[in-house]
């Protein structure tokens, strides 16, 4: 797993510079290409970065060539300057389609399990001195920490309003009882 999210926008810039926006480029260029570019002083694992991003569905593998899919390329298209960093749009992008829903929506929803309704804030929190441990492994809050849904620090945690306000993060009895009035509604 990757520690830091913003390696996706490398390993997308490195395989769309060298033609994978359209054909297969042999994977073995686009390391090699990843490699030649030291950001922040780190070098990470530039083929867990590749692996993660087909996982993602923003690259995909065939032998050893890859190519970029129309989700890689339209995440691409969000960060115009083609910076290292995420941009905003990026990452709310990789939050809704990857970590709320899609390959990592499990493993989210099992943090956030974990959460207790603050209703004085109108969120949900987590603290390692008033809740249970957290059951996920520490990628998973510090991938949402990275992306805006979570605030806090590793032992006091919390879903961002702008998430919790517009309802996308709501605990079992919520979702329990939305269903139920969705039900209602429709007999």
């Amino acid at each position: 797993m990757i520690g830091k999210l913003d390696e996706i926008n490398r390993a997308l810039i490195a395989a769309a510079d060298l033609g994978a926006m359209k054909e297969l480029v042999p994977l073995e260029l686009v390391l090699e290409q990843c490699r030649t570019t030291v950001i922040e002083g780190r070098m990470p694992s530039h083929e867990d970065t590749v692996s993660f991003c087909e996982r993602l569905g923003l690259l995909t593998c065939s032998g050893a060539e890859l190519r970029l899919t129309e989700s890689g390329r339209a995440l691409l298209n969000f960060n115009p300057d083609r910076s290292y960093d995420l941009s905003d749009e990026q990452q709310k992008v990789i939050l809704r389609t990857c970590y709320l829903d899609g390959p990592f929506r499990p493993e989210t929803y099992a943090l956030l399990r974990g959460f207790s309704p603050a209703y004085d804030k109108l969120t949900f929190r987590w603290s390692a001195v008033d809740n249970p441990p957290l059951v996920t492994d520490a990628w998973v809050w510090e991938h949402l920490l990275q992306l805006g849904l979570l605030t806090g620090a590793p032992d006091a945690l919390a879903v961002n309003l702008e998430y919790s306000k517009r309802g996308e993060v709501r605990s079992p009895d919520q979702r329990v009882e939305s269903q139920r009035r969705i039900r209602c509604r429709i007999i």
